[in-house]
């Protein structure tokens, strides 16, 4: 038996050949509801018949209005008029295919995030979309759009400017601007850059348990730096809650006044990254850089004595305050 009015009607257009049969099997339980849940769907089928016999064709005004819609913000044409072409109603759709085709565990979905900002000018309220791709897209920064009247045309100004960075970085294809087929070892040469590596012959395979191999343990560059003077960055940590607790505080950092960062000498990439908590669920976390100062080797050490007492005093796994966490 069909889910669903959906199913029903795919299910149904199988047997178009003539003569054919559409037939339905159930349980003898349960045929008294089965036979219910038919008679609904086949109503819902006499009432959207009607609707369709009795719809006024539209008219000429009509459809040139339904296809100048695409000229409200102009198209991504980058071989000319008679090429392949992106329009504001396709963009959307376009993105979606694209990061469906990004490598994906049970941790990540692979969807686009969408934030709107609202910008005045002369009186009047304009809307800026942008999007940021997941995070193991190639591309790592959020694209915008240009200002508009609505969130939805600032949504597809942003998915047009999206889709023409893609592009431009070899994600979509010159055909049809489609997204490029990639193999998992096509994505993994542009992430790592590997190094060929000599087997002895008769020796273990990379993988198994009788082959050990030693790596050297190494911090990221932008933590590496000794304390000097000179110029720094200060990162704001951003966390967002995806799931709704059972307690109900849900974290936000947008909303509050407070915020947590770090300062550091060398560039970080804006990369997003998911967190689990079983008490809270779903966390996503984000970096943003606030401003680039120049402290003196006073304020440093400030610094550097406040990080001691927060990462090596409070909250150590061997400190005595932290026993009760």
């Amino acid at each position: 038996m069909p889910k669903n009015f959906r199913g029903y009607v795919q299910s149904r257009g199988r047997a178009r050949a003539i003569p054919s049969k559409y037939v339905l099997m159930c349980t003898t339980e349960n045929i008294d509801k089965e036979l219910e849940t038919v008679q609904v769907y086949r109503t819902i089928e006499l009432v959207l018949q009607k609707l369709c016999h009795e719809r006024e064709p539209p008219s000429d005004d009509e459809r040139k209005q339904h296809f100048a819609d695409d000229d409200i913000i102009k198209p991504y044409e980058p071989f000319g008029i008679d090429g392949p072409k992106v329009t504001m109603n396709s963009a959307l759709s376009l993105v979606n295919r694209y990061c469906g085709k990004l490598p994906q565990d049970k941790f990540t979905l692979l969807i686009p995030h969408v934030k709107f900002d609202k910008r005045e000018d002369k009186n009047m309220v304009k809307i800026v979309a942008r999007i940021k791709l997941p995070i193991n897209a190639p591309l790592k920064i959020a694209i915008y759009g240009d200002e508009r009247e609505s969130k939805d045309l600032a949504k597809k100004s942003a998915a047009i400017a999206l889709c023409r960075k893609l592009h431009s970085m070899g994600e979509l294809d010159d055909h049809h601007l489609l997204p490029k087929q990639r193999t998992s070892a096509d994505m993994l040469k542009e992430l790592v850059d590997l190094q060929p590596e000599d087997i002895e012959e008769g020796s273990a395979q990379p993988g198994t348990r009788k082959r050990k191999q030693v790596y050297k343990r190494k911090l990221c560059s932008a933590f590496t730096n000794k304390k000097n003077e000179g110029h720094y960055n200060i990162y704001s940590i951003c966390f967002t809650q995806k799931d709704t607790p059972i307690d109900g505080v849900i974290l936000d950092s947008t909303k509050s006044k407070l915020h947590v960062g770090f300062v550091c000498k060398g560039e970080l990439q804006h990369c997003p990254f998911p967190l689990f908590y079983s008490k809270w669920g779903e966390v996503s976390v984000s970096i943003e850089k606030i401003k680039v100062i120049t402290p003196s080797l006073d304020t440093l050490m400030m610094i550097y004595h406040f990080h001691k007492l927060i990462f090596q005093t409070l909250v150590s796994e061997n400190s005595l305050e932290n026993s009760v966490l």
